[in-house]
This record gives C-alpha cells, structure tokens and sequence, in this order.
C-alpha cells in the first residue's frame, strides 16, 4: 500500500493538546473574532452548521483543512481539541473547517463556494477519523493528505481502493 504513516509519540500528541482550551462554544467567536459560524444544508436537506477559521486576507494557494470530530462531540470539539493544529493553519494562511456532521459533498460545495477552490486536507479524531479515512478510500484523488488522530476504522484487506496520498496516523 503506497500509504506514508507518521507515528508520533506521546510526547508530540500531547504538544498539540497542550493543556490549553478554548473558550465554550457560545463564546467562541467572541474569544476569536475569525471564527464563524455558518449554515448549509447537508446531502439530506438537513440544515447543519459549521465553524470556520479564516484570516481576513487568504492568500491565494492556501489550503482548508476540515477537521471532524469524535462521535460523542459536535462542531465545538474542533476548535477547542488540538489548538496547534489551528494556530498552525492559521500561521500558513489555511482555512480551518470544523462541521456538526459527518456528511462531506455539500459542506465542502459550499466552503468551497465561499472559499474558492483550493487543496484540501481532512483530519479526524476517532470516529472522525474513521469517517475521513473512508470517504478518502471512496475518492482518493480528491485530497492533499488525511489526518487521522486514533482513528476508530476497520481495514478490510479484499478491497482494491489505496490511498495515494500523504496520511499522518497520530497515537499517544
């Protein structure tokens, strides 16, 4: 499988969940006048959320990142769980995306819509991760690289699908 793995110790892990948290979500975007919340309507015609950290002037070849939380959390988990993960999109000019669901086409139509067309990389915890790593196995030409922290997924050997992109497992 032409699969990069980067397994990193506990001692990284814990350097990106420093022991520092973000606000509540009702004070969020108070705390951080970049982050936004925005509507959309999911493959389902379900009305759903997102947030969404952009700096006020994106550079032009700048990258999102979404990332999709565990299954016991909703959009707020992304914003408070790994804050280096976001300063470190933010320090490169990227575009930070945390949904409430696991559902993929339309949330990225429309942070595209609003965005531009730009590369992109998902990022899980748990069974986020486990969502990522299957939506990448469905289209693996569509993203830059894959996150996945302790990713909740089953590996089944009697399928053709192989990730050809960069994917980082994180454990700790």
């Amino acid at each position: 499988m032409r699969v990069r793995i980067l397994i990193t110790a506990a001692v990284l892990l814990a350097g990106c969940n420093e022991r520092r948290t973000a606000p509540p979500v009702q004070t969020q975007q108070e705390a951080d006048p970049l982050v936004r919340r925005v509507a959309y309507r999911t493959n389902y015609g379900k009305e759903s959320v997102y947030l969404v950290q952009a700096p006020s002037n994106i550079p032009p070849h700048s990258a999102i990142l979404v990332y999709f939380h565990g299954a016991t959390k909703d959009e707020s988990q992304g914003m408070q769980l790994f804050p280096l993960l976001r300063e470190w999109v933010a320090a490169h000019g990227g575009i930070y995306v945390s949904p409430k669901d696991y559902e993929i086409d339309n949330l990225l139509k429309d942070v595209t819509s609003r965005y531009g067309d730009r590369p992109g990389y998902l990022a899980g915890a748990a069974a986020g991760g486990g969502c990522v790593y299957e939506r990448a196995r469905e289209a693996p030409n569509r993203f830059a690289g894959l996150f996945l922290i302790g990713p909740a997924m089953w590996v089944n050997g009697d399928r053709e699908t192989e990730l050809t992109h960069p994917t980082f497992l994180i454990f700790g």
